[in-house]
């Protein structure tokens, strides 16, 4: 099932920002920075059904 677009403003008091815990300038933080993650979900999009369990983004399973 293909993913729904996340509010990616508002954040979860229950799940700190992952970001400001991880050494900004750690090589592979940088690295993922430079990834064109959202080129990634829409070009795998298209092998997401529209019915079942819904897609993972991306970075969450490769970062």
């Amino acid at each position: 099932m293909k993913a729904k677009k996340k509010n990616c403003n508002q954040g979860n008091f229950l799940y700190p920002d992952l970001l400001k815990q991880l050494n900004p300038h750690h090589s592979l933080l940088q690295l993922a920075k430079q990834i064109p993650w959202q080129h990634f979900d829409d070009e795998f999009t298209v092998y997401y059904s529209e019915k079942g369990r819904q897609q993972n983004q991306s970075g969450s399973w490769s970062g």
